[in-house]
C-alpha cells in the first residue's frame, strides 16, 4: 500500500486505496483493519482512515465485529449468486438500452477487450482478465446511458472481483472454456452491431447465468479439497 500525499480529497484517496487492496486481496478475508497500522501505511493520521472504513463499510467490504474491530468481509456462495443474479438484470436492460447509443468507436473497445480476455485466460493471468472483463463489461454499461445502472455495475463489479480473485477462477479454465467466452463475447457485440436488443439482452443474461455455473463448479471444488482463507488479526 502506498504513502499518500496530502490534499483537499485525502479522505477520498485513502477509501480509494484501501478499497483497492480489498478488491484485489492484498487485504485478504478475514484480515483485521486495524486504524494504527493503516495509518503508518498510508502515512496519514488516523480520522481519513475511520472515514474511509466506515464508507468501505457501507460499501460491503468490511465488516464491524463488537469488541473485536473491523475485518474485511468473506463472500460466501450464497452472496456470489445474488450478484450474479443482480449482474444479470441490470446488464441485460444495459444490453437493450445499449441497442440505440452504442457508438462505432464503442463496439471497437469492446471487440478489443475481447482479444485481451481470451489472451489472458491461455496465459492464466487473472489480473489482466479480470481488467478486460470489466472494461467489456462497463462500456455495454456506459452505452446505455443510464447513470444509477453503472453506479450499481460498478459496486456489483468489485464485489465480485474479490470472489473472481480470491478462487483463480482463470487459472482454472483451458483453451476450450476461453474460445467459447471469446465467442460469446463476439455473439454480444454483433447483436449491438445489429440493433438487436432482444438478442443482445437475450445474450448477455445467457453469457452471466453460465459465469454462475463456472463460478458454482470451481467453488464446490474448492470445498471438495479444502481450500480456505484463514482469519489474519493485523493489517499487516
Amino acid at each position: 500500500m502506498k504513502m499518500l500525499e496530502t490534499n483537499n480529497t485525502l479522505t477520498e484517496r485513502v477509501y480509494n486505496a484501501i478499497k483497492e487492496d480489498i478488491v484485489n486481496l492484498k487485504l485478504a478475508p478475514g484480515l483485521r483493519l486495524k486504524e494504527e497500522a493503516l495509518s503508518v501505511q498510508l502515512g496519514v493520521s488516523s480520522s481519513p482512515i475511520r472515514e474511509a472504513l466506515q464508507r468501505l463499510e457501507k460499501d460491503g467490504l468490511i465488516v464491524s465485529l463488537p469488541r473485536r474491530g473491523r475485518f474485511v468481509r468473506h463472500v460466501d456462495y450464497n452472496e456470489m449468486i445474488e450478484l450474479y443474479e443482480l449482474r444479470e438484470i441490470i446488464e441485460g436492460l444495459a444490453a437493450r438500452k445499449a441497442v440505440a447509443n452504442i457508438t462505432a468507436a464503442q463496439l471497437a473497445e469492446m471487440e478489443e477487450a475481447i482479444n485481451k480476455i481470451s489472451f489472458s485466460i491461455l496465459k492464466k493471468d487473472i489480473r489482466k482478465d479480470q481488467k478486460s472483463e470489466f472494461i467489456f463489461h462497463r462500456i455495454l454499461c456506459e452505452a446505455a446511458g443510464h447513470k444509477i445502472l453503472i453506479e450499481m455495475f460498478d459496486l456489483l463489479m468489485q464485489r465480485g472481483h474479490m470472489i473472481v480473485t480470491n478462487y483463480d477462477y482463470t487459472a482454472k479454465m483451458d483453451a476450450a472454456s476461453a474460445e467459447e467466452a471469446r465467442q460469446e463475447h463476439l455473439a454480444i457485440v454483433e447483436a449491438l452491431r445489429q440493433g438487436d436488443a432482444d438478442k443482445a439482452e437475450h445474450l448477455v443474461r445467457r453469457h452471466i447465468r453460465k459465469a454462475i455455473d463456472v463460478c458454482s463448479a470451481v467453488l464446490n471444488k474448492n470445498r471438495q479439497s479444502g481450500e480456505h482463507v484463514t482469519q489474519k488479526e493485523t493489517a499487516q
